[in-house]
C-alpha cells in the first residue's frame, strides 16, 4: 500500500465524505478541504488535499495537510498555507487569511479561478 493510499484511508475514516471548499485553480491545481467528523480534545480540524497538475516533481502531485491546535481559523489557515506552497493567488484575494473571492463562487462548496485570473507569486524563502 502506498503512503497517498494510506493518506486517503485516514482522510476517508476522520473526515466528512465531501469536501466544505473545493477551489478549481485553472488547470493548475485543485485544493480540497474536509473537516474532521469529531470534535477531539483541540476541537474539529481541517485536512487539505492539494492536486498539483503541473507539478516538478512526482512527489508534489497530491499533497495532505492537517491543521493542529485551536484559537484559529483553521479553514482560512489551510486555505492561505495551500496557495502559498502553490504559489498561485485568484486576483482580488489579499495574501494570507481571507477566503476566495466571491466572482469565482460556482456554486455550493465550489469554486473556479481561470488561468487568466491567477496570479504567481514567489513563494518566500
Amino acid at each position: 500500500m502506498t503512503n497517498t493510499t494510506k493518506k486517503f484511508d485516514q482522510l476517508r475514516n476522520r473526515c466528512e465524505s465531501t469536501p466544505f471548499l473545493q477551489v478549481h485553480l485553472g488547470d493548475k491545481a485543485r485544493v480540497d478541504m474536509y473537516w474532521t467528523k469529531n470534535a477531539g480534545s483541540m476541537g474539529y480540524q481541517v485536512y487539505t488535499v492539494i492536486y498539483a497538475w503541473n507539478a516538478d516533481d512526482d512527489n508534489d502531485r497530491i499533497l495532505f495537510s492537517k491543521s493542529g491546535g485551536y484559537g484559529y481559523a483553521k479553514d482560512d489557515h489551510e486555505l492561505a498555507s495551500a496557495l502559498c506552497h502553490l504559489s498561485l493567488y485568484p486576483k482580488g484575494m489579499r495574501v494570507g487569511g481571507e477566503s476566495i473571492p466571491n466572482q469565482y463562487h460556482i456554486g455550493g462548496n465550489l469554486y473556479k479561478v481561470p488561468n487568466s485570473k491567477l496570479l504567481k507569486r514567489k513563494p518566500k524563502r
